[in-house]
C-alpha cells in the first residue's frame, strides 16, 4: 500500500465512523435534571425545567461522539418561590446576566458495556472549568435513555457570593443527577425504535 493509499484509507475510516454515529436529542417531558444541594446541614433538590442539546454517540467507537447541552438556569425549580427567587438572583445564577449553563464535551469513552466517561467544558454563570462526568446509555421505549451524576463545588463557578460564600449556610459540594430521555435526532442515523425493545 502507497502513502497515498494509505491515507485514502484512513479518511475513509474516519468518514465511516462518524456518519454512522447515532443522534439524540431530548425529551424534556420525559427528563430530569436535578442538583442536590445543602443549606445548614440539611439537604435540599432542585431541578432545571428547560434545557437542550444534543448527544451523538456510536457505542462502537464512542471516541467519534460528541455531547452539547445547554441549561436554562432561569427554569430552576425548588418547589419554593422564594428559593428560586434567590437563586435566579445576582449572588447565585445571576440569569439576567448568564440566563443559561453549558456543557461541550472534550472526549467520550467507554468504561463497560453501556457505560461511559465523558469530559468536557462545563460553564456556568461566568466559569468555565473542565469536568468528567460518569454516565449510562441503554435502549427505551422511543429511543434511547441517558443517566448519570457528578459532583461540582458551587464556589468555584461563583455561585453564592456575599454571605453566601459561608459554607456553614450553603454547602459548597452540589451533586447533579440526570436521567434524560432521548429521541431521534432528525437527519441522523438514529432511529427512534431500537433492536430489542418493544412498545
Amino acid at each position: 500500500m502507497n502513502r497515498r493509499t494509505g491515507l485514502a484509507s484512513m479518511l475513509l475510516a474516519a468518514c465511516t465512523a462518524v456518519a454512522s454515529t447515532d443522534c439524540w436529542q431530548p425529551d424534556m417531558a420525559a427528563s430530569r435534571v436535578v442538583f442536590v444541594a445543602s443549606q445548614a446541614g440539611a439537604p435540599f433538590e432542585g431541578s432545571f425545567k428547560k434545557f437542550s442539546g444534543s448527544i451523538c454517540l456510536d457505542p462502537a467507537h464512542p471516541e467519534t461522539g460528541n455531547i452539547d447541552i445547554t441549561i436554562d438556569t432561569a427554569g430552576v425549580d425548588t418547589g419554593i418561590p422564594e428559593f428560586d427567587d434567590a437563586l435566579r438572583g445576582a449572588d447565585f445564577f445571576d440569569t439576567a446576566h448568564w440566563p443559561t449553563a453549558h456543557f461541550a464535551s472534550t472526549g467520550i469513552k467507554s468504561t463497560g458495556e453501556g457505560k461511559y466517561s465523558v469530559r468536557g467544558r462545563f460553564t456556568l454563570r461566568d466559569v468555565t472549568r473542565e469536568i468528567e462526568v460518569p454516565f449510562a446509555m441503554a435502549p427505551a421505549k422511543t429511543g434511547m435513555q441517558i443517566s448519570g451524576e457528578t459532583v461540582i463545588k458551587r464556589l468555584d463557578y461563583n455561585i453564592g457570593l456575599g454571605e453566601w460564600r459561608d459554607t456553614r449556610w450553603v454547602g459548597d459540594e452540589v451533586t447533579l443527577r440526570f436521567t434524560v430521555a432521548l429521541t431521534a435526532a432528525p437527519g441522523t442515523g438514529a432511529t427512534t425504535q431500537r433492536p430489542g425493545v418493544t412498545e
